[in-house]
């Protein structure tokens, strides 16, 4: 979440924009295919912004490690595995992620995730279902 909220950030401010950034939780669609044809309902995750967007090039390449838009100088580095990061721990919670974008205009990315209880390094923890 850390990373896409930071993505966000700096896309508005890249846009000359100070609007506020969204962060939504909500009641997804069912997606049985998210948990093993299971017909569990799925909960989505999304960060909205009304930055610089993304071009559909960008968006496919977004999710390859060490891929990177940003424009730094010589002092700063960038090691291109946020986005990846964010796809193999949603994938590994059985779910997945959406891109919404158009350039000059925003973005939405949605983390789409079963809601089902689960047990994570030896503790319960039960999902709650979000409207």
């Amino acid at each position: 979440m850390v990373n896409l909220l930071t993505n966000a950030i700096e896309a508005t401010e890249a846009a000359g924009r100070r609007d506020a950034i969204i962060l939504r939780v909500r009641r997804a669609v069912q997606l049985p295919e998210l948990v093993g044809g299971r017909s569990d309902t799925a909960i989505a995750v999304e960060v909205t912004d009304r930055g610089v967007g993304i071009d559909p090039e960008t968006i496919q390449r977004m999710f390859e490690p060490g891929f990177s838009t940003k424009q730094l100088n010589a002092a700063q580095r960038v090691c291109g595995l946020g986005m990846i990061s964010v796809r193999v721990f949603v994938k590994e919670a059985g779910g997945t992620v959406q891109v919404q974008s158009v350039p000059g205009e925003g973005t939405r990315i949605a983390l789409i995730l079963p809601a089902r209880e689960t047990r994570a390094e030896g503790a319960f923890v039960a999902s709650s279902t979000v409207g």
